[in-house]
């Protein structure tokens, strides 16, 4: 798969699926609400990972190996202050990075990636209702209109926050910032509905979407998630069952898992889609981070599900890092 962009995807020597091995203490219901909580957004830096044996290399695709359940600890367990790293951190790593992606002169990955195929994998119920989903075709039509930084081009733009701002007025709902010592800013758009609320009054968010900045107010990611939301756990597809999958409409048809996580980034002209699904993992359920170039699903990291579910928007952007440092030490 991939055989002619390959992103240069040496990303696919990373078996990346589950490097966290806490066992969560997850409910024995069959299905656990999850509520979004008003937590102040974490920043959590990723350890760096080892890079597997070559014999554990997937010749195709991102790995959907097991958690190691011998490690104390996730990924993130870091200082929560700021990330230790950050996308425009990565950026500058790749500088002086030779393109050697596009193998043969006729792919045009701008245009593979152009079908976005991830967005097929949202369905009716992924948002609880109709105000999600009329947060989720604003957030389509939103991808048709700004422009996302290419991260592995120095020299490209993408929309800014007061263009972003703009574009997103028509939705009456002011967003909240944050300013990361990385030099990074979000901005997330909190969308409520008055008529569910808590027991204190406060109402249930029905959908969040995020749009992250480099330190030159370029926009190099897009997200959206649920807020009010049900996990499935008994149907969360198992591990084992995703060897071998390695498109996005294999993963659709064949297991139609819940969709938590839709975002976007830009890597040498190609639009690549992030969507998180849970995977059962036996003691543990992973958020499992799965990124296509159009339709073919090109890399897969994993944190615990209970763990990114608090924060979707904010793991969203630290997989993203993840995946960029993956791109930048195989070009070096």
């Amino acid at each position: 798969m991939l055989k002619k962009f390959m992103l240069p995807l040496s990303i696919l020597l990373l078996a990346a699926c589950g490097d966290n091995g806490v066992e969560e203490e997850g409910s024995e219901e069959d299905e656990t609400p999850v509520e979004e909580t008003e937590d102040e957004e974490k920043w959590h830096a990723p350890e760096e990972e080892e890079e597997p044996p070559e014999e554990q290399v997937p010749e195709q695709g991102g790995s959907w190996k097991e958690a190691d359940a011998t490690e104390e600890g996730g990924d993130f367990s870091s200082d929560e202050s700021s990330p230790g790293g950050s996308v425009s951190d990565t950026e500058e790593d790749m500088d002086d990075v030779t393109d050697e992606s596009i193998e043969e002169e006729n792919f045009d990955a701008a245009a593979v990636s152009s079908e976005k195929p991830g967005f097929e994998m949202v369905k009716a119920d992924t948002f609880t209702n109709e105000i999600g989903q009329g947060v989720w075709e604003k957030y389509q039509e939103m991808t048709e209109e700004y422009e996302l930084k290419d991260v592995a081009d120095p020299e490209s733009e993408g929309s800014s926050r007061e263009e972003i701002e703009a574009m997103m007025s028509d939705m009456d709902v002011e967003p909240d910032t944050v300013e990361m010592e990385t030099g990074d800013s979000l901005i997330i758009y909190h969308f409520p509905d008055d008529e569910l609320a808590h027991d204190n009054g406060e109402p249930f968010i029905m959908a969040d979407v995020t749009y992250f900045f480099n330190n030159e107010d370029n926009l190099i990611i897009s997200s959206i998630a649920p807020g009010f939301h049900e996990l499935a756990i008994s149907e969360a597809t198992s591990m084992d069952e995703l060897e071998g999958i390695n498109t996005l409409t294999d993963l659709r048809e064949t297991h139609d898992p819940q969709v938590f996580t839709l975002s976007e980034m830009k890597i040498n002209e190609a639009t690549i889609t992030q969507t998180l699904i849970p995977v059962d993992a036996g003691d543990n359920t992973l958020a499992a981070y799965v990124y296509a170039l159009g339709e073919d699903i090109i890399y897969s990291n994993s944190d615990l599900f209970f763990t990114v579910s608090a924060d979707f928007p904010t793991y969203s952007y630290i997989q993203y890092a993840d995946l960029i440092a993956a791109y930048s030490q195989s070009q070096t």
